[in-house]
């Protein structure tokens, strides 16, 4: 049973190319932040797309997305495909603009000065995970 445990262990890093747990564009705020409280994150400037994965929302993350090249304008889109927006609000921090969940269909938010900060908020612990999804293009 080990050898077997170990050879799929095996198989899943050679397919994928890493570790299961070793996910440079995923980002888990662990422990995250607190009711009241707001936590800044910056994502993987070489990530076209990622992840985070926020257990027990609560309180506001921030999250910073920007690229290696600061002076191209990009968008990042939260993508309506396999998150799970269990939260209060989006804002884009810039503007003070609310930016609906991606339910029906992507939203994207355009970068200014080499950068798009997203907070997410949770008014309280309603559950037990909220997924993100974004690529930037």
């Amino acid at each position: 049973m080990k050898k077997l445990l170990l050879l799929l262990t095996i198989c899943t890093a050679l397919c994928y190319g890493q570790f299961p747990y070793e996910v440079p564009c995923r980002l888990t705020p662990n422990p995250g932040p607190s009711i009241g409280n707001t936590m800044t994150i910056h994502t993987n400037k070489d990530c076209a797309e990622g992840s985070v994965f926020w257990n027990y929302p609560e309180g506001n993350l921030r999250v910073v997305f920007e690229r290696r090249s600061s002076s191209d304008a990009f968008e990042v889109c939260l993508t309506k495909d396999g998150g799970s927006y269990n939260l209060n609000r989006i804002i884009d921090v810039r503007t003070g603009n609310l930016i609906p969940k991606p339910i029906g269909s992507d939203e994207c938010v355009r970068s200014k000065d080499g950068r798009v900060v997203l907070e997410f908020q949770s008014d309280r612990l309603l559950y037990y995970l909220a997924i993100i999804i974004y690529k930037i293009q």
